[in-house]
């Protein structure tokens, strides 16, 4: 089969996964990680104003509440909030890793062989976007969370309990906190998202080079190798170090 019929780019897949987290600071252009740039300077400062703060500002809150109910219900959020943070540190330390393995896609071994490999490669990627689509339509769930105070009639009331240095009881400061904590809470939602889908979508793809090789060793003894016909063993060896390149 001819290769660019056979070509099938797995990197497109992750593309607007990919833009999400490049917003976010989780994804540095080229295939390097992070180095000292501009990008670097503006991942670092995301984080620590819609990440590590927030999470930091919650435990210290925990100190002021003097109401149980108040404190257990800031431990319950704040150690929800942590994994953010957490998936952030892994994400940007193995960053170079996870653009590796995409880089390694394009290698002609990860390629599907015939016209059945790739349409069961989409198959496989329907229930990826099923959940990608799903998880980022319940983002839009912080929208009507964010506002529930004000629903409830608590006006002077935040979304999330947290500690500043100063009083924000008084106008505006307290309409720039409250949108400080919004945009805070879908900082933290998209990380959680887009780290997952992207994690989850690289083990699709491994799970599709399986698929394939599971093929492709079904069927060794007839497969062609572009205009020729390769003999079993050839085509065996080939299956062995797909293997191989797979475990990499």
């Amino acid at each position: 089969m001819d290769d660019k019929e056979s070509s099938f780019d797995w990197n497109a897949i992750f593309n607007p996964n990919l833009r999400v987290m490049r917003k976010l600071g989780l994804w540095p252009e080229g295939k390097a990680s992070y180095k000292l740039d501009l990008y670097t300077l503006y991942a670092t400062f995301m984080v620590i104003l819609f990440a590590a703060y927030p999470t930091f500002s919650e435990y210290v809150a925990i100190y002021y509440v003097k109401d149980l109910q108040s404190v257990v219900a800031i431990i319950f959020v704040s150690l929800f909030d942590l994994m953010g943070p957490i998936k952030i540190y892994f994400i940007m330390r193995k960053t170079s890793v996870i653009k590796k393995c995409m880089e390694n896609f394009k290698s002609d071994w990860f390629q599907p062989k015939n016209q059945l490999q790739k349409i069961r490669i989409e198959e496989n990627f329907k229930l990826w976007k099923f959940v990608f689509k799903l998880l980022y339509t319940s983002c839009f769930s912080l929208i009507f969370f964010s506002f529930l105070p004000l629903v409830l009639g608590e006006r002077k009331k935040t979304p999330y309990v947290m500690w500043y240095p100063f009083n924000y009881d008084r106008s505006p400061y307290f309409e720039l906190v409250y949108f400080y904590q919004i945009l805070c809470a879908i900082y933290h939602c998209l990380v959680h998202v887009s780290v997952d889908t992207t994690i989850f979508g690289l083990k699709v793809c491994i799970g599709c080079q399986f698929d394939m090789l599971s093929d492709n060793l079904r069927r060794f003894a007839s497969v062609a190798d572009g205009s020729r016909k390769c003999t079993a063993l050839e085509n065996f060896k080939k299956c062995a170090i797909q293997h191989r390149e797979i475990l990499k």
